[in-house]
This record gives C-alpha cells, sequence and structure tokens, in this order.
C-alpha cells in the first residue's frame, strides 16, 4: 500500500519537483499528458501525514528492484500476483536513475 508523509504530495509528471525538464524525458515513458496522474490522484485516500500517514488503499507500492540478481523475476511474480486479482489497481515504484531503465522494461511509466 502507497503512502507517504508529506502534506503537499502530488501525483504529477510536470511539477518542476520532478527535476527533469521535457527534453530530457523525450527518451523516457512518462505521463507526457498527466492522465495517470489524474487517475491516481483521484483514488481515495486517507490517513494523517503527521501520524501514519497519507495512505492509498489501492497503489501497491514495490520497493527498489533492479540491481539485485533476481528482481525481473520477483517483478513478474509481484505483477502477475496482482494482476490475477487484488485490492490493488495501480502499482508504483520510486526508481533511481539507474533504475529507471529496469523498470520502464516492464512497462512503467514516470
Amino acid at each position: 500500500t502507497f503512502t507517504v508523509w508529506q502534506r503537499n504530495f502530488r501525483w504529477d509528471s510536470h511539477a518542476p519537483e520532478n527535476g527533469f525538464t521535457r527534453e530530457e524525458m523525450v527518451d523516457r515513458k512518462w505521463d507526457e499528458h498527466n492522465t495517470l496522474a489524474q487517475e491516481l490522484d483521484q483514488q481515495s485516500r486517507s490517513g494523517d501525514p503527521d501520524a501514519e500517514g497519507i495512505i492509498w488503499p489501492n497503489v501497491a507500492e514495490v520497493s527498489l528492484l533492479g540491481a539485485i540478481g533476481c528482481g525481473s523475476a520477483l517483478l513478474r511474480l509481484v505483477i502477475e500476483t496482482l494482476e490475477a486479482g487484488s485490492q490493488y489497481d495501480y502499482l508504483v515504484v520510486q526508481a533511481t536513475d539507474n533504475s529507471v531503465p529496469f523498470y520502464e522494461h516492464f512497462g512503467f511509466i514516470r
């Protein structure tokens, strides 16, 4: 379950805080029209950022799996398990710059 402890968190690939320019995103898979961001922003959430955090119960989060040798197999298993039926409608990752191509290979977009 995806959880944040920031009051001002928002799903937005165009936000200046993401640290990328449009030119840098030319060869990347990203939410160019912010459609995915808008869908994620519409998901139910609850909680307190000063306590348990703000929780998106229908958004699953995967920790870093790239560069550990078995990350592809683990991520495939997670994706297959979630697609087979779960409470989650979305799967998100917090990728390092070096792991972005790994996740893009599986269809993740920024």
